[in-house]
This record gives C-alpha cells, structure tokens and sequence, in this order.
C-alpha cells in the first residue's frame, strides 16, 4: 500500500462515524462498492451513505482492493456541509476548517503538502 491509499484511508479514519460520500470514479468495479451506490439523479457524481458499519467496510476495501486510483474527485459531507474534498486518486484533499484534524494526521502528513484548509468552508 503507497503513502496515498494510506492518506485516503487516515482522512477516512478521522471522519465522524456517519457520512456521506459523493464522488467521480469511472472505472470503479467494485462489486461491494457498488452496490452501497445510492441513486441518484446524476449519470457521473456517484453517493455512498456510510454509517459506523458501512464506514468499515468501506475503509476494509480500501485496505484489501486497489479502487482508490479509480477515484478521480470525491467529497465528504455531513448534514450536507463539506468536510473534505480530494483529487486525483485521493492523493491530495481540502479539509473543511470546521473539522477537527488529530495531532497524529498533522504530524504524519506536515511535510508531505498533501492537504490544505479550505478559507471558503
């Protein structure tokens, strides 16, 4: 596993327990991925609802699958408010500045300019 799947999986672990998540992943075949896919009325924004369970088993694929790379835009939110946007395989993200990020994330990642705070949300 490389330093970004590493990074989305940490972003995933500090996140509260209920999330939803929105996201661009053409090329995603994941048959449990897919199948947590909530309908929506846009072909290309995909929406995931993860509760505490399904959190873990979305951060369990993650573990054991190489799906990140299909990810190409993906935004956490709760209640509708943004928590954190990322890019590009996840190997970069905006976290929101209502979010409380662990000592442990800013240490592991300080030097590695992978996130930065949002000034708008």
């Amino acid at each position: 596993m490389n330093n970004y799947e590493l990074f989305f999986i940490d972003v995933m672990k500090i996140m509260p327990s209920t999330v939803d998540l929105y996201f661009y992943a053409p090329g995603l075949e994941d048959h449990i991925i897919l199948k947590m896919i909530k309908n929506t009325n846009e072909e290309t924004t995909k929406w995931i609802h993860l509760d505490e369970k399904g959190k873990n088993l979305f951060l369990s694929r993650l573990s054991e699958e190489i799906i990140i790379e299909f990810f190409q835009w993906l935004q956490i939110k709760v209640n509708g408010n943004t928590l954190f946007e990322g890019f590009d395989g996840i190997e970069s993200g905006i976290f929101s500045r209502n979010i409380n990020i662990p000592k442990w994330f800013v240490e592991k990642y300080k030097n590695e300019g992978v996130y930065s705070l949002s000034n708008e949300w």
